[in-house]
């Protein structure tokens, strides 16, 4: 009878991982989608405010090339990003993969974008495509996950055909 009791309390312990996994990555992937849509739209003070919403305020993104930055410069690179882009044909932000523990998580995922940038205020728009993927580290504080790391593992960009970067 001990050993089915233990059982029972393993599957009902797995059950609650599971759960807690499923329900950790269905609900970033809706805030993914919300800042996926406020992009499409170029609307700098929805994304500003998703981003403050979830990021830590020592949030830090450290990419291939280059160096870290913090919330700060984060938010006035997306400003930037957002002022070069004419038009967002596609665009999509996903959660590939989540490892989780009690207070902590990494989410693997990869963006797609596809859309009309203008890389100089001189020069004529052309078509931007890319395709990036990273590791985004996560910590529970207050019953709440807040993103406090991104770490992009692969970057493949063109502009107009050719490749960049």
């Amino acid at each position: 009878m001990k050993a089915k009791n233990l059982l029972m309390f393993g599957a009902v312990l797995l059950l609650g991982t599971t759960t807690a996994f499923a329900d950790l990555k269905s609900d970033w992937q809706k805030k993914l989608d919300a800042y996926v849509a406020a992009m499409k739209k170029k609307d700098l003070k929805a994304c500003t405010v998703i981003i403050n919403e979830n990021f830590s305020p020592d949030f830090k993104y450290i990419p291939m090339k280059g160096k870290t930055i913090g919330i700060k410069e984060w938010l006035d690179l997306g400003k930037m990003e957002i002022g070069m882009t004419e038009k967002v044909t596609t665009m999509t932000y996903k959660i590939d993969k989540v490892t989780m523990s009690k207070n902590s998580a990494v989410m693997k995922t990869t963006i797609k974008f596809e859309g009309t940038v203008k890389m100089d205020p001189k020069a004529k728009a052309g078509v931007m495509k890319g395709t990036s993927t990273s590791d985004q580290k996560m910590v529970k504080k207050g019953g709440k996950w807040w993103i406090t790391e991104i770490k992009s593992t692969s970057e493949k960009t063109t502009f107009n055909g050719k490749p960049m970067g």
